[in-house]
């Protein structure tokens, strides 16, 4: 399985977090990734439907579950890909184990956890969602962790760390 510009076959990919999906976003890079069997969560019901709308047209065998990161519904070792995009920065640092912990749970043994969040040490991002979390209605909280944390706690539950990247969002 490969979630990469070409196509994938023979692989389950779940992607949390659809608020970029639902907002239709032009920083959205799931639809271009072409992966053929794939179902799409957030926490928010809104937010499933308005992501279920945008991405139709772009991934029409996608299926769509309302569910939280800590708690997922699906069985054992049943996806290949877990695209986790801002998900954990809506989790609270005493919950973080246990979603880490359900991602591990149904991904299959070369199963790949992709993870991208806020970075407590890039200024903008934090700017960013404390604005958010004053002013917006319909953001959710967020929280910002240092990569070191966020790599400890990945290690501690036994994966194999393949890559790390850090990025900067500037306005």
């Amino acid at each position: 399985c490969t979630a990469t510009r070409s196509q994938s076959t023979g692989c389950l990919v779940l992607k949390t977090d659809l608020y970029v999906e639902a907002k239709n976003r032009n920083d959205n890079f799931f639809p271009h990734l072409k992966i053929n069997q794939c179902v799409g969560m957030d926490i928010s019901f809104e937010i499933v439907k308005l992501a279920r709308k945008n991405l139709t047209q772009f991934m029409p065998n996608m299926k769509f579950v309302v569910a939280d990161a800590r708690h997922l519904p699906f069985k054992e070792n049943s996806f290949s890909a877990v695209i986790s995009d801002s998900t954990l920065d809506h989790i609270p640092k005493g919950d973080l184990i246990r979603a880490l912990s359900e991602a591990k749970r149904i991904l299959n043994n070369k199963g790949l956890l992709i993870v991208a969040l806020n970075n407590m040490f890039n200024p903008l991002p934090l700017y960013d969602s404390i604005i958010k979390n004053l002013l917006s209605n319909d953001y959710f909280i967020s929280f910002c962790y240092t990569p070191g944390y966020i790599l400890g706690l990945i290690k501690e539950l036994g994966f194999n760390i393949i890559a790390t990247r850090g990025t900067a969002k500037y306005l």
